[in-house]
């Protein structure tokens, strides 16, 4: 089941060696579905997961680090920095997690968000 999930998932998205830009809401949903690929093979937070499991994947989300960063898109850098750390790769977090310390609210110790509410704020600062 998991391998014709993925088959199809990557026809519909393919692994380009160049990320897309994260403004563009196809590319967004590209960023999200590879990495709730990772989000549940790790049981929804509960496991680690190992890179050799999906190396296509992580070989992207590796490759979209700088992008993401570049982009200001705070959830999908919180989001790709939870993937990385359930990859045991926690090292590559660190420009993601810079770039999202300089955005915390003094007010709220949350990151600034501006579409979301502080409820859904909690799952952009899962990852500080």
């Amino acid at each position: 089941m998991e391998g014709v999930f993925l088959s199809r998932l990557k026809k519909i998205y393919p692994l380009k060696p160049k990320p897309h830009h994260p403004q563009n809401l196809f590319s967004q949903n590209l960023y999200y579905a590879y990495t709730h690929v990772i989000i549940a093979a790790s049981d929804y937070y509960q496991k680690f997961v190992s890179p050799k499991k999906y190396p296509s994947i992580v070989d992207f989300l590796n490759q979209s680090v700088p992008f993401i960063v570049k982009s200001k898109h705070h959830d999908l850098a919180a989001e790709l920095g939870v993937c990385l750390k359930l990859i045991k790769q926690e090292e590559k977090t660190i420009p993601l997690k810079i770039f999202l310390r300089k955005n915390i609210s003094p007010q709220t110790h949350l990151i600034n968000h501006p579409f979301k509410d502080d409820k859904t704020k909690e799952h952009t600062n899962i990852l500080l």
